[in-house]
């Protein structure tokens, strides 16, 4: 590749990076096109500072769509790049970028600190423009801090500087902010000219900047008590918020959309926007995301301290050569005298140097040993993690899975008008069923993170079955299985409630998919000596081979290959691994009894508490 071509391809570069920094406000996708093209030619034209350059606007674009953890990746990227040159615009900007991360995890001390050194490297680059943006985002941490008057100081700072520059777009993200905080202050007349001064030009501003403009002028008039209004600028503030797909806006517009529809009385609308609210704020602030960047920030500081290891070598190297040229000198001009002299006072040095070293090896021992400890938290949170998936993917394909038949069905044009009012009762009263059980999958997901891992209590064992044979209706109804329930008086055993419904709705499931239509599962009970109660759960279906129910009384805890249903019906082979493992963890027994093609029956042996073996007697 030539000079001249090198050359081409650089000014590409640049027009491709302002591309995708024109688009960050006002569609990502359109942003991270160009970030994909102006990577390819960083690759070709072989620039490690093009591959910098390209990180830090990548980071800035998955900034503002609320991406926190990738945002920080790319920015602490571009910091190793230009690390050796601290000076740069383009080191300044990946530390800025650090310190909008800790903005956006509300870590608003930590970014104040990151700012105040972007604001001394800025002044003596003399960058007007990128001390006003210092300016900027400190006035938004101060005021998520509740101190207003620095908050303001800072923000009219920045608008001050950035007005030198009529094109400079900053302008109207200050006015925002501006509006903002005199609204969290109570100024409202101030808040309203300063939004309203954005949208006066709304023929250029960019869609972020509608979207904040909006969704302030809607809280205003909420908060006036003009709901009507306050519904059509907060509907334009989501409208332009899903355009932008940054969910730090979509977040705060849809809690406003919430509060009016409330304060107007629509609570089916102000539920759906509650929800949303809570989607987007999930995204933004889980605590997986949290974990991600608390690992990245370890990163960062392994890489600091191996930093910090080399220059103290480069420090040992240049402090021998000083000793040996120092004592070539004294030898020729002092004499043996001086030698000693100055070797003495070179041991001083270097017991004191030792002294020094021994502390700082000390300290990296225990950063060490806290990183350690800090990723074997992380790896056994993953371990929970992907275990938690994988139960509710799996208890949730088959609820899914009928309402998806339902649909296709309809879809089609296979019901009448009467069947179809009778599909959609079907349909609305399984995403009920289907809604609360996830709500309990939930909350058995969040008891696992919190490192609850068996939570025994007692339980009415017929209660339960009662609830996942009502929850299980619909699929067993398609296939036109019945599904009986012999009653017995109310049987209460020691169980975790999360583990029991997994297991029962992983067995009921494997039923209605393994038994043909028009075929019956029945459950019913036994009581044996010993405190003890059996569970049966007999199906007239396919049956299984000898090496299947082999293979689950075997120890391993390793997944059976899934098979097709009657009706085709797939599965991932978690069930019955997740149902042999809740049994041993609760201290309960399973039993196997089946021929192929006569069906099967599984036996669940539990104990009961001594309040039910009293009914029982």
């Amino acid at each position: 590749m030539s000079l001249k071509s090198v050359g081409s391809e650089q000014i590409t570069f640049e027009q491709l990076l302002e591309k995708a920094h024109a688009f960050q406000y006002q569609s990502k996708d359109s942003a991270f096109y160009y970030i994909e093209q102006a990577k390819v030619l960083a690759k070709n034209i072989g620039h490690r500072t093009l591959k910098g350059k390209v990180a830090n606007r990548e980071g800035a674009v998955h900034y503002v769509a609320g991406n926190y953890q990738l945002a920080l990746e790319k920015f602490l990227e571009a910091e190793e790049i230009f690390r050796g040159s601290k000076a740069s615009p383009d080191y300044i900007f990946a530390l800025n970028g650090r310190g909008l991360i800790y903005l956006g995890q509300k870590q608003y001390r930590d970014a104040i600190e990151i700012w105040e050194t972007t604001l001394i490297l800025n002044e003596d680059i003399k960058d007007t423009k990128a001390l006003s943006k210092n300016l900027f985002n400190m006035g938004i941490a101060y005021a998520e801090l509740k101190e207003f008057d620095t908050a303001l100081e800072k923000l009219i700072g920045s608008l001050e500087k950035v007005l030198k520059d009529p094109s400079d777009h900053l302008k109207y993200m200050i006015q925002n902010r501006l509006a903002k905080t005199y609204f969290d202050t109570g100024n409202i007349p101030m808040a309203e000219k300063y939004y309203h001064q954005v949208l006066k030009d709304s023929a250029i501003i960019n869609n972020w900047e509608k979207t904040f403009a909006f969704t302030g002028l809607a809280e205003v008039r909420q908060m006036q008590h003009k709901y009507d209004d306050a519904l059509v600028l907060a509907q334009k503030g989501y409208e332009y918020g899903l355009f932008v797909g940054a969910y730090w806006d979509l977040c705060r517009v849809t809690v406003s959309l919430a509060n009016i529809y409330e304060a107007k009385g629509d609570y089916e609308n102000a539920l759906a926007f509650n929800r949303l609210h809570k989607s987007y704020s999930d995204s933004l602030y889980s605590e997986s995301k949290d974990l991600q960047i608390s690992a990245l920030e370890l990163k960062l500081a392994k890489a600091e301290n191996e930093v910090l290891r080399t220059e103290k070598d480069l420090m040992d190297d240049v402090v021998i050569r000083k000793n040996f040229i120092l004592s070539l000198l004294v030898m020729v001009l002092m004499g043996f005298v001086f030698i000693v002299f100055i070797y003495r006072k070179s041991l001083k040095h270097k017991e004191a140097f030792n002294k020094t070293l021994k502390r700082k090896n000390k300290a990296i021992q225990k950063q060490k040993k806290e990183i350690s400890t800090k990723n074997k938290s992380l790896n056994q949170l993953n371990e929970a993690k992907t275990r938690i998936f994988s139960v509710l993917t799996h208890d949730l394909r088959s609820p899914i899975n009928s309402i998806k038949q339902l649909l296709e069905l309809q879809k089609e044009g296979v019901f009448t008008q009467e069947e179809t009012d009778q599909a959609l009762d079907l349909l609305y009263e399984q995403i009920v069923k289907t809604d609360q059980m996830m709500a309990q999958l939930l909350q058995w997901a969040n008891q696992q993170l919190e490192g609850a891992k068996v939570n025994q209590r007692k339980l009415d064992l017929t209660q339960e079955i009662e609830n996942v044979i009502d929850l299980y209706e619909f699929q067993a109804g398609a296939k036109k299985i019945s599904v009986r329930h012999d009653k017995s008086e109310e049987i209460q055993i020691l169980f975790d409630i999360g583990d029991l419904k997994i297991i029962l709705q992983n067995l009921l499931n494997n039923a209605i998919k393994f038994t043909p239509a028009e075929g019956h599962i029945v459950f019913f009970y036994s009581f044996a000596d010993g405190n003890l109660v059996n569970l049966h759960i007999k199906d007239s279906g396919l049956g299984m081979e000898q090496d299947q129910i082999e293979f689950l009384k075997g120890s391993d805890l390793k997944m059976m290959d899934s098979v097709l249903g009657t009706e085709n019906e797939s599965g991932s082979g978690l069930g019955l691994l997740l149902v042999k493992q809740f049994l041993t963890n609760n201290g309960a027994s399973l039993e196997i009894i089946s021929k192929k093609g006569e069906g099967t029956e599984f036996i669940l042996t539990f104990s009961l508490v001594d309040e039910s073996v009293l009914q029982v007697k």
